[in-house]
């Protein structure tokens, strides 16, 4: 039993441009993307719409900043704390206007240089500071970045299907995958790379793959996972923004779960019942993990994979940096004795392995 999990890095290896940040470049620069929009007049106004919008502006600046690399989750979970905390920049201000008590906000001048670069550059960006605000305007204010980030998801999900469309077909498979016998797939990428260079004779069936965050193909046009890890939501504060929590996407798009199901089955197996041979075939299995940082922000798919008894874990990586990273990751998805358990001794069941070009 092998299952192979697979991440960006996967689509990268593959020489597609599946990055945030080349996402950001090609609605920037790129004129073949911008004239695969331009054949839909929603599309276009959507195109529009993000690039003339303050999320889109700062994801460039942070995008400058940080040498061409960018992390969408962390940035959008810093973007929605910050305005979740804005009203905290605001005090009451009451007031008596011919004859009527009239009460505002009041924003706070000393407080708005503690507030993020975010919300700086939105109450910042507009020429003369506006000190008096209505509780309509503060809301107006909210719902217009919520729809602002909508719609930056909305757009990458046409980048997606550009790629599939018109870059697919351009790369060439890696021999890797090619020898590669698997018996699942769990992808946490948009694209189905995967099953159209490696599973043309259909020995994977649709039972057999799981598009944990969706996929988007000609022929799919749901939501996709693509926001903040369930783990930082706080239902005091986030409420007006649960629909860019991944576990709240995830219910919303009702996307596949079906990967408990292959773990539940192996875990069913009878291994004090078998004899000879049997026992060789039941522990031969092995959890592959390619081109995925393990960002801790999708522990809640990972976790069941490395507890599973009986079991090798292969986890691949480009050079140095990237193993300290993956090390790194790990540690906080297990604990500490967890992580000793799996990664210390003579037969740990977590190995990395080094990918060879």
């Amino acid at each position: 039993m092998h299952i192979l999990i697979i991440g960006n890095g996967f689509d990268i290896a593959h020489g597609l441009p599946t990055r945030y940040s080349d996402f950001i470049t090609n609605v920037q620069n790129d004129p073949e993307f911008y004239q695969y929009v331009l054949r839909n007049e929603a599309s276009t106004k959507l195109f529009n719409r993000v690039r003339q919008s303050k999320i889109f502006e700062y994801m460039c600046s942070k995008l400058c900043n940080n040498n061409d690399w960018i992390d969408f989750e962390n940035e959008l979970m810093e973007i929605v704390d910050s305005v979740c905390d804005m009203p905290s920049l605001f005090k009451r201000y009451t007031y008596r206007e011919n004859k009527s008590v009239v009460s505002k906000l009041l924003l706070d001048s000393d407080k708005i240089h503690e507030s993020s670069p975010f919300i700086y550059r939105i109450l910042m960006g507009i020429g003369t500071l506006k000190r008096y605000w209505s509780n309509s305007e503060l809301l107006d204010l909210e719902q217009d970045i919520h729809r602002q980030i909508q719609d930056f998801i909305d757009l990458f999900k046409e980048y997606i299907l550009w790629i599939t469309q018109y870059k697919l077909d351009r790369i060439n498979s890696i021999k890797m995958f090619q020898d590669m016998k698997i018996d699942y797939l769990l992808s946490f990428n948009y694209t189905t790379t995967f099953v159209k260079l490696y599973n043309k004779n259909q020995q994977l069936i649709p039972e057999n793959i799981c598009y944990v965050h969706g996929k988007i193909d000609e022929q799919t046009n749901t939501g996709i996972v693509m926001g903040i890890g369930s783990d930082f939501y706080d239902e005091s504060k986030h409420e007006k923004y649960v629909d860019f929590f991944k576990f709240f996407q995830c219910y919303q798009y009702a996307t596949s779960n079906d990967y408990l199901n292959w773990i539940k089955k192996y875990e069913s197996w009878d291994f004090d019942g078998a004899e000879g041979g049997e026992t060789d075939i039941l522990t031969d299995c092995t959890v592959s993990i390619y081109g995925h940082s393990l960002d801790p922000t999708d522990r809640n798919i990972l976790k069941p994979f490395l507890d599973m008894d009986r079991i090798t874990i292969n986890i691949y990586y480009l050079n140095k940096d990237s193993k300290t990273q993956l090390e790194h990751n790990i540690l906080k998805i297990l604990g500490k004795d967890l992580f000793t358990k799996y990664m210390t001794g003579a037969k740990s069941k977590i190995q990395f392995k080094q990918i060879i070009n």
